[in-house]
């Protein structure tokens, strides 16, 4: 699904990093970026529940699953495919 391109979009890769992710989500949520911008984070095939509790505590997320051999710049190209935005922060 592609996203509209006048938005803003802030990618965050992550495999294997709950705690980090959510605490990176936290502070996001805390200064308002959440509503500001369009956070997408790329699971790429975490085993530590990483999705599951983003969805939970973050619906407004948007969340793409990679197949488990993206690394960093996989996890960003399909960020990049996904958002199709003018501005992207990494």
């Amino acid at each position: 699904m592609l996203l509209s391109k006048n938005e803003s979009f802030i990618i965050i890769p992550v495999h294997n990093r709950k705690t980090v992710t959510l605490r990176c989500l936290n502070h996001l949520a805390a200064i308002n970026d959440l509503n500001n911008f369009q956070v997408l984070v790329v699971d790429d095939s975490s085993n530590d529940d990483t999705a599951r509790a983003i969805r939970a505590q973050y619906p407004q997320v948007h969340l793409v699953i990679g197949s488990g051999d993206l690394w960093w710049t996989g996890a960003i190209k399909l960020g990049m495919e996904y958002a199709y935005a003018q501005c992207v922060i990494v």
